[in-house]
């Protein structure tokens, strides 16, 4: 998906690598009410312990992956109405599979210098 057909979902990609979303209903957050939430682009070792969690069903275990990730406490996340919840599923799911704009093919690529090709195996010959 394209960072504009993200933007006119709610969620916008950040230059530290988190997205911000927009939920349509607010949740209430530390004590106060909130329509933004934010998921953090995760590090190699957040990745490697999500995917080590076997306790509990798929959805128990992929709403402590996204709680872990926005730093909501599982209450917190819990009173996300579930059309928000969808657009957080979206974002979740982008980040593990390695496809979030700003890794392949964004702006960000273009700035940072980084391209997939960096990584190739010289050929040998």
């Amino acid at each position: 998906m394209k960072t504009e057909d993200w933007k006119k979902i709610g969620v916008e990609w950040q230059e530290d690598g988190s997205a911000t979303i927009t939920l349509t209903f607010p949740i209430n957050v530390g004590g106060a009410k909130s329509t933004k939430v934010q998921m953090i682009c995760p590090s190699l070792d957040q990745v490697e312990a999500i995917n080590a969690d076997k306790t509990g069903d798929p959805v128990a275990r992929e709403k402590r992956g996204i709680a872990g990730m926005m730093g909501l406490a599982p209450e917190e996340l819990g009173q996300i109405k579930f059309p928000d919840y969808r657009r957080v599923q979206m974002v979740y799911a982008d980040f593990l599979a390695g496809t979030p704009p700003m890794f392949i093919g964004s702006a960000c690529e273009a700035q940072s210098g980084f391209s997939p090709a960096i990584f190739t195996s010289p050929s040998t010959t």
